[in-house]
């Protein structure tokens, strides 16, 4: 078994994005290609293996981090196996 930790930056000031959005955690370009190299680097070095992906990833669900991990990346989120996340909060 694999476990990876990580601790995704905070949303770039250098994006006009970051200064026109309400919401800025998980809603940045940096982040999301953070998350998209962070996805590869397990799946390269996890293998077939199981895994464990944990951190701080500054990103909260309904974010497009937080859709891109647990969607295209396929990864499952823990809170939300154990207690379902209501992304309106």
């Amino acid at each position: 078994m694999h476990i990876f930790n990580t601790h995704l930056s905070l949303p770039t000031p250098f994006s006009r994005a970051f200064w026109t959005r309400r919401a800025k955690l998980g809603y940045s370009s940096n982040q999301l290609e953070e998350a998209k190299s962070l996805a590869a680097f397990v799946r390269k070095n996890a293998g077939d293996d199981p895994f464990v992906l944990c951190g701080d990833f500054n990103s909260p669900p309904g974010s497009p981090v937080y859709r891109y991990l647990t969607g295209e990346a396929a990864l499952t989120a823990a809170y939300e196996t154990l207690r379902p996340c209501d992304e309106t909060k």
